[in-house]
């Protein structure tokens, strides 16, 4: 299962590379949709692979959205193509859909079976995509495919697995969202990929007790570009002992009525339940309520933007606001003094790369790989998820704590992306693993 025999062959791929061709690099995964999560990642991949002598291409299984999103349009920029596989409600689906429903409701009704035409619609639509995806991969022929997270149970048959990075994105649970025959076709495909990488040792744990998954997963941190140092702005003097902080402050308040002295907490994330902000808004009463006036911002966007909005006026959190709009996270991180990340699930996420790129010391939850880039007591503070007496008192003890102190795990911080997630040492990584399947695949070839 999944060793696409039928999708091109050996000899064309290792005849292009004789020729002194890029090896070609698929970046795939099921959906491009918002501004984050796979879609940062698969950017910043593709973007450094290029570097390191592969000609990279993101290829994603839904259609594309029609709103171009900030990693669109950076793929645009850099003349990386981003191409979406498929289309479900396409013409070609609606056409099949109506030339076929009376049979195939006659034929359940038959059987003595319900019929159920978004049933028949979503068969239709894997069924074409299905097709679609096996031209792409006769046409380009991809000497690599980077696949990140879970795809639809069609495209597990189709795709090389000997030549397939498979990239496990998120925690590496399961939930009520996987069917056996599901469960079944990827825990076959991960046995079988060239290789199995996790954003981190406690992701690549959970996969092997959850998936039963017994080959080696390589774990790997996350890509972070130091946008910290490529943006030409300079950055904002932080209060309270930070990084860049200003010798002395200047008296008075700020017009929403804090003072110059308060910390300046936020986190930079989907508005979602998984990121833990409803934990994070009952930390916040709860602070308010003990220490008085707190600084916090949530940037970002989500489904939960209006609850944040109604619990700040609910409980009159004047500190307190959301900031949906910003250029580069960098912009909005290099504001504050430290960064609130409470996920409830998580892999290893953007954010706290970012965090640590622009020198922020981090209260992060213990779930995925986050542990393996943030040391409690080294870079920031680690706490267990869904507690918000825990995120109360860590922000508390950053609050009270000597400014040198505080200095020092910003330092801390912007030495741990350094060693971990700068571009050029992942890349470095990566390229050996890309290095090594191709290699496998030469000597095969020879024998």
């Amino acid at each position: 299962m999944g060793n696409g025999a039928e999708i091109g062959t050996h000899a064309t791929v290792a005849s292009r590379r004789k020729r002194g061709s890029q090896p070609l690099v698929w970046y795939m995964t099921q959906g491009y949709s918002v501004r984050g999560g796979h879609e940062a990642h698969l950017l910043h991949f593709a973007t450094e692979m290029r570097r390191h002598g592969f000609d990279t291409r993101v290829r994603v299984l839904d259609a594309l959205p029609r709103t171009e999103h900030r990693f669109m349009q950076l793929l645009r920029e850099r003349g990386i193509p981003l191409d979406g596989v498929r289309c479900p409600r396409g013409l070609r689906v609606s056409l099949l859909f109506w030339l076929l429903a009376p049979a195939w409701w006659l034929i359940l009704r038959w059987r003595g079976q319900q019929p159920s035409m978004t049933r028949l619609r979503d068969y239709l639509a894997n069924r074409i995509a299905a097709r679609d995806l096996r031209r792409r991969l006769r046409r380009e022929q991809p000497a690599l495919i980077h696949i990140m997270g879970r795809l639809a149970d069609y495209a597990w048959p189709l795709l090389p697995a000997d030549r397939v990075i498979l990239h496990h994105g998120t925690e590496g649970r399961r939930d009520e969202s996987w069917d056996d025959p599901e469960l079944a076709a990827f825990r076959a495909f991960a046995q079988a990929a060239a290789r199995n990488v996790a954003p981190g040792t406690g992701v690549a744990e959970n996969l092997r007790r959850e998936f039963g998954i017994t080959r080696e997963i390589v774990s790997i941190f996350s890509i972070c570009p130091d946008q910290g140092l490529e943006s030409s702005r300079v950055p904002p003097p932080l209060r309270g002992g930070g990084p860049h902080a200003l010798a002395s402050e200047p008296p008075g308040r700020s017009p929403d009525g804090t003072s110059p002295s308060l910390l300046r907490f936020g986190i930079l994330c989907r508005m979602t339940p998984e990121k833990g902000i409803r934990t994070l808004l009952e930390a916040l009463r709860l602070y308010h309520a003990r220490h008085g006036a707190l600084d916090f911002t949530f940037a970002g966007s989500g489904t939960l933007e209006g609850e944040i909005r109604g619990f700040i006026a609910r409980y009159q959190l004047p500190g307190v606001r959301i900031q949906a709009d910003f250029n580069a996270p960098a912009d909005v991180l290099r504001q504050w003094d430290v960064f609130v990340h409470p996920s409830l699930s998580d892999a290893m996420p953007m954010a706290i790369a970012e965090a640590l790129m622009c020198g922020l010391p981090c209260i992060a939850t213990r779930v995925g790989g986050i542990p393996d880039l943030i040391r409690d007591g080294v870079e920031g503070l680690l706490i267990a998820p869904g507690d918000p007496q825990a995120i109360a008192a860590a922000m508390a003890r950053f609050q009270a704590m000597p400014a040198s102190e505080r200095t020092a795990f910003g330092a801390r911080a912007r030495a741990r992306y350094e060693e971990v997630c700068r571009p050029d040492r992942v890349g470095l990584v990566l390229e050996k693993h890309y290095r090594s399947v191709l290699a496998k695949e030469a000597t095969a070839l020879v024998a």
